[in-house]
């Protein structure tokens, strides 16, 4: 899954200027969404942070180790406090963006630390979330920021989150999320009135 992402990614950047990497099981909340969804994507993009709760599982620290490793290590000690002891897990927090111009560079990167991008592919492995690296590289290299939102909602992991931890989220730092998990919706459907969330995922999981 990984791999094929960063495949993708690796096409994409030249022929589009703002890509996502969304999985099959996201639909569009209406009709009217598509259009509406990449304006808001964009600007959350160009905001330049990410959002993480912290969590102390084993699995979810070795998920963000692992990913760790493809930046170069001297900036192993500044990424284990970014994000607090690897313990702030951003994975699927928001829809993953990325603009041209930064993927440019990320793969930049990726092939001068792996000598070569098929060094780069091969090292591709299950711990190796496409868009972990990808946050991780953007706070080395363009300075953006990862807000641990643990003290805002009780829920650590970001595809727990619903729609009222996403809403004092936004409340408290001016940025709201392009989509939801279904079941939230299930739970909380008044909620998704009147707040410019555009997708809804996991549509398999009820």
């Amino acid at each position: 899954m990984n791999l094929k992402k960063f495949c993708a990614l690796h096409w994409a950047k030249d022929h589009y200027e703002y890509c996502a990497a969304i999985d099959c099981d996201t639909i569009f909340k209406d009709k009217n969404a598509t259009h509406a969804f990449f304006s808001d994507a964009i600007k959350n993009y160009e905001k330049n942070i990410f959002f993480g709760g912290t969590n102390s599982h084993s699995g979810y620290n070795e998920i963000l180790k692992a990913c760790s490793k493809y930046l170069p290590n001297k900036y192993s000690n500044k990424l284990e406090t970014l994000t607090q002891k690897f313990t702030v897990y951003p994975w699927f927090f928001d829809v993953p963006l990325y603009q041209n111009k930064d993927l440019i560079a990320f793969f930049e990167v990726m092939n001068h630390q792996n000598d070569n991008l098929n060094n780069f592919w091969n090292n591709q492995n299950w711990y190796s979330f496409e868009h972990i690296i990808f946050v991780y590289f953007k706070l080395i290299y363009q300075n953006a920021k990862l807000i641990n939102y643990s003290t805002e909602v009780k829920q650590n992991v970001p595809e727990g989150l619903n729609l009222k931890d996403l809403i004092n989220i936004k409340y408290r730092y001016n940025y709201l999320t392009t989509w939801v998990r279904l079941s939230s919706v299930i739970e909380e459907p008044t909620l998704l009135q009147g707040e410019n969330i555009h997708m809804i995922y996991h549509i398999d999981r009820i």
